[in-house]
C-alpha cells in the first residue's frame, strides 16, 4: 500500500469518527420521538451553525470538483458565473426565507408542501410539490455519490472501484443522518463547510504555486499562449449568453427550492439569524471560487489530460502535494459531498414521510391517525429507502457535475412561481399554480431529457419551463377565483 493510500485511509476513518461523535451528540440534544426535532432541529440553529449548514448544502461535488472541471474545459468564461451565482442565492435566500421564516414559526410549517399546501387549501398541490422534489432530488444526489466514488478511486489509484468508494460513502452518510436527523446535519455541516473551505484554498495555492510558479505566473502565459481561456464565451465556445443565463438562474435560483435547501429556512434560531447567516453564507460562497479558474487553466498550459474532467483537481492534488496532505484535502472534498448529500437524503425523507405519507396517504388513503413517534421512526427507513434509490441512480445516470446540478436546479426551478405566488401575489388561485407546476416541470424533463429539442441546449430546459409556468399561473389565475380572504390575511398578516 502506497504512502497516499495509507494517509488518506488514516485521516478518513478519524474523520469518520468525528462525525460519528457528532452525530452522537446530535442525538443526545434532541427531543426523543420528535418529528419536528428530527425534521427541522426545533428551528433552534445560531447564526453560524444556520449558515455554514446552509452554505455546505448548497456547496456540493461541483464545488470541489465540478468548478475545476469546467475551469479545464471552458477557462475563465465560467468563473464569470460562480460569484454572481452565489450572490444571487444569497440575496434571493433573505427575501424569500425570511417570510417563510416567519411563517413556519407561527403555523408550524415544516416543508414547502406544508406552505403553499395550506395557502391554496389543496392537498394535490402539497403532493405535486413533493414529487417535483423527490423526482429531481434523487439525481442530484447520485452526482454526489459518484464524485466520491471518483475520489476514493483516484486517490487509491484505482485500489477501490468508483461503485465501491460511492457506496462506501453512501453508507457512512445514512449512519448519522439516521442517528441524529437535521441537528447532526448541521453540526457536522459546520466541521465540513469549515473543512472544504480550507481545504480547497490551500490545494489550489499549492497546486498553482508548485505546478506553475504562482497565479500571476498563470494568468501571463494564458494571456500570452492562449488567451481564449480568457475571455468570453471561452475556449470552447460554450458559455455563450444563453447558457450564461441556463447555468447561472438553475443554480443560483433553483436550488434554493429543493427540499434540503427550502428545509433551512424554517431551522434558524430567529430572523435575526436568518439574516445573518445569509450574509455568513454569502462571503462563504463567493469567496470559494475567487482562485479557482487557475487550477484548470494551469493544466491546460502544461497539457495535462484526463479521461474524465470531474477528476483532474485530486489527480493534480496528488501530482504536486505531499501525501499526507492530500489526503487531509482530499476528506475536505468527500466533505463538500457529504454535507450536501446528508442534507438531500435527510430531506428527502421528510418529504416522503411528512408531505406524502402523514399529510396524503394515511389520513386521506388509509383514513387512519398515527403517533408523532411513529412518523419519526418511519422518516429513519425513508433515508435507506432513498439512498438506495439514489446509488442505483449514481449507478445509471452520467455526465460533468456542474452541468447534472444545473439540470436538476431547473426542474427544483419549477416550484418557484408557486412560492413566489403565495407569499406575494394575492389573485394567484390553486389551478393557475397547479397548471403551471405540471406543464413547466413537463415541459423541463422533456427538454432536459432531450425527448424533445430544447432551443439553446438541455440546460436551458428550466429556463423555458420556468417561463411557461409562469404564464400559465398568471393567465389562469386571473380567470378563476382565489383563496378565500382570511386566508390571504393569514398570510400577509406576518
Amino acid at each position: 500500500m502506497t504512502p497516499q493510500v495509507t494517509a488518506f485511509i488514516v485521516v478518513v476513518a478519524l474523520y469518520i469518527g468525528a462525525t460519528m461523535f457528532l452525530g452522537w451528540l446530535a442525538e443526545r440534544r434532541s427531543s426523543p420521538g420528535s418529528f419536528e426535532d428530527y425534521a427541522i432541529a426545533s428551528r433552534s440553529l445560531g447564526v453560524i451553525a444556520q449558515g455554514l449548514s446552509f452554505s455546505a448544502t448548497y456547496f456540493s461535488a461541483f464545488a470541489f470538483l465540478g468548478v475545476v472541471s469546467m475551469n479545464y474545459n471552458h477557462g475563465m468564461a465560467y468563473w464569470t458565473i460562480s460569484p454572481l451565482t452565489t450572490a444571487l442565492t444569497a440575496i434571493v435566500g433573505w427575501l424569500v426565507g425570511r417570510r417563510v421564516w416567519r411563517l413556519g414559526k407561527r403555523y408550524g410549517y415544516i416543508s414547502l408542501g406544508d406552505l403553499v399546501g395550506d395557502y391554496y387549501q389543496s392537498d394535490l398541490i402539497r403532493l405535486l410539490v413533493a414529487l417535483v422534489g423527490v423526482i429531481f432530488v434523487v439525481p442530484y444526489i447520485g452526482t454526489q455519490m459518484t464524485a466520491a466514488g471518483y475520489v476514493f478511486n483516484v486517490v487509491t489509484d484505482g485500489m477501490f472501484p468508483v461503485e465501491t468508494g460511492a457506496f462506501a460513502f453512501l453508507i457512512l452518510t445514512i449512519v448519522y443522518v439516521v442517528v441524529g436527523g437535521l441537528r447532526a446535519v448541521a453540526w457536522t455541516d459546520v466541521m465540513q463547510g469549515t473543512g472544504m473551505y480550507i481545504g480547497m484554498l490551500i490545494a489550489i495555492v499549492l497546486i498553482v504555486w508548485r505546478g506553475y510558479g504562482g497565479i500571476a505566473a498563470v494568468a501571463s502565459a494564458a494571456a500570452a499562449q492562449m488567451p481564449q481561456m480568457l475571455t468570453l464565451p471561452g475556449a470552447s465556445n460554450f458559455i455563450t449568453p444563453m447558457i450564461f443565463f441556463g447555468l447561472y438562474i438553475p443554480v443560483g435560483i433553483g436550488l434554493l427550492m429543493a427540499p434540503q435547501m427550502f428545509l433551512r429556512f424554517y431551522t434558524a434560531k430567529s430572523e435575526s439569524t436568518l439574516k445573518w447567516s445569509m450574509f455568513i453564507s454569502g462571503v462563504f460562497l463567493a469567496t470559494y471560487h475567487f482562485l479557482t479558474p487557475y487550477v484548470g487553466i494551469m493544466a491546460r498550459l502544461l497539457g495535462v489530460e484526463v479521461t474524465n474532467s470531474d477528476t483532474l483537481m485530486p489527480t493534480l492534488l496528488y501530482q504536486y502535494a505531499p501525501p499526507v496532505l492530500a489526503a487531509v484535502i482530499m476528506v475536505g472534498a468527500l466533505m463538500a459531498m457529504i454535507s450536501t448529500v446528508d442534507s438531500q437524503m435527510h430531506a428527502l425523507s421528510m418529504v416522503l414521510t411528512h408531505d406524502i405519507t402523514r399529510k396524503y396517504v394515511i389520513p386521506k388513503i388509509m383514513k387512519k391517525s398515527l403517533s408523532d413517534n411513529t412518523y419519526f421512526k418511519l422518516g429513519r427507513w425513508f433515508i435507506l429507502v432513498g439512498a438506495l434509490v439514489s446509488f442505483w441512480a449514481a449507478l445509471t445516470i452520467k455526465g460533468f457535475m456542474v452541468i447534472i446540478t444545473t439540470l436538476a436546479g431547473g426542474g427544483f426551478l419549477q416550484l418557484l412561481p408557486c412560492v413566489l405566488a403565495a407569499l406575494f401575489w394575492r389573485r394567484s388561485t390553486a389551478a393557475g399554480v397547479t397548471s403551471g407546476l405540471v406543464v413547466g416541470t413537463v415541459l423541463c424533463s422533456l427538454w432536459t431529457l432531450k425527448v424533445v429539442p430544447c432551443l439553446g441546449g438541455s440546460t436551458m430546459a428550466g429556463i423555458w419551463g420556468v417561463l411557461v409556468n409562469m404564464a400559465l399561473v398568471v393567465i389562469v389565475s386571473l380567470v378563476t377565483t382565489p383563496p378565500p380572504a382570511e386566508v390571504v390575511a393569514k398570510f400577509r398578516n406576518v
